[in-house]
């Protein structure tokens, strides 16, 4: 494994993401079968805001080779603003304690801390309200279905890595998916990824690769079968083999490099304006800024960035302010309030 030089360039035939090492302790996912419900229950386990932290730079091929291995078990996607090649990860608490002129090499987990690279990661979700017909799919249907979407990605060179749920086996009857993976790619240029992470969201919806569904809160959220989630700057990947409960046995195959190009992204991943307006129409929105404004307006629909969500909240809520003068979730945010709140 070789690893990244601050002081060099990177290598154009390498990924490179940050490693975080939990020393000793496990971190990932425990399941527990809970038989009175017959299903699984995720737990996560090990979890910290304070990891030691390397920079590394592999070939996809390497990397295949070191996962199945078990020597990448927790990853980031992105590397340190500094390019640092070894550093601390703290949390924001412990951070503010250290002395300014003490706090090198070390950073929080931050977005603005963290920078993009030539590493794209997609990872497929699942859920009970997924519809059937894509719940069934295996990941080269679902990898078809975004060739379909984006041709950019035919014959892209990729590793393909089962997530923690995939084939998870209780007395021989499967009780969890098989449709839980992350797909590792190689950039041919970086800096189209930004761009990509607003496109894809708006691609898919127009290209009927979603579905809705409602909250206990009765909320109306959109999901994607990939993960809109890993595109964040600070996003954790697991991948460490889950701890099981007594009774449970985990079925899956190892990771695997698919042989292709590097990704280069084209004007097929750039969003039509027919996309925009069929995007704009399925999911009801009114967008007045372009591609920008309807993917932050996606996001705030989508249940991926907000989980825990405690009441219901749509665009047409009425708000008061100090002054107790009303205004929508869709004016507060066409106003400069948010610009300067942000």
């Amino acid at each position: 494994m070789s690893k990244q030089k601050t002081d060099n360039l990177p290598d154009p035939d390498k990924i490179q993401f940050t490693l975080l090492k939990p020393e000793d302790r496990f971190i990932g996912y425990c399941f527990d079968y809970l038989e009175d419900q017959e299903c699984l229950l995720k737990t996560e386990k090990g979890f910290s805001n304070s990891y030691d932290a390397e920079t590394v730079s592999v070939t996809l091929n390497e990397f295949e080779h070191l996962v199945n291995r078990g020597d990448f078990k927790v990853i980031m996607p992105t590397v340190h603003i500094s390019e640092w090649r070894e550093f601390q990860i703290v949390s924001e608490m412990k951070y503010e304690s250290i002395e300014r002129d003490l706090r090198n090499k070390i950073c929080t987990r931050k977005k603005d801390n963290f920078k993009h690279t030539n590493l794209l990661v997609l990872s497929t979700t699942c859920s009970d309200n997924m519809p059937d017909k894509l719940k069934a799919m295996s990941i080269n249907d679902l990898y078809g279905e975004l060739c379909r979407i984006v041709p950019d990605f035919i014959n892209v060179a990729h590793v393909r890595v089962p997530g923690s749920s995939y084939g998870i086996y209780k007395d021989g009857k499967l009780v969890s998916d098989e449709s839980s993976w992350n797909c590792y790619f190689k950039l041919e240029d970086p800096d189209s990824l930004e761009s990509f992470t607003k496109s894809l969201k708006i691609k898919m919806v127009a290209g009927n690769f979603y579905w809705l569904e409602r909250t206990k809160q009765d909320e109306q959220i959109v999901r994607f079968p990939f993960d809109v989630t890993y595109f964040d700057k600070n996003k954790i990947i697991l991948e460490s083999i889950p701890e099981l409960s007594e009774g449970l046995e985990r079925k899956s195959p190892p990771a695997e490099y698919i042989d292709g190009t590097d990704l280069k992204l084209t004007s097929d991943s750039v969003v039509s304006l027919k996309e925009v307006k069929d995007c704009q129409k399925k999911l009801g929105l009114k967008v007045s800024r372009g591609v920008s404004d309807l993917d932050a307006k996606i996001k705030m629909l989508s249940y991926d960035l907000f989980p825990r969500v405690r009441f219901h909240l749509s665009v047409n809520t009425i708000l008061e302010d100090a002054n107790k003068t009303e205004f929508t979730v869709e004016e507060f945010y066409e106003s400069s309030d948010v610009s300067r709140f942000c």
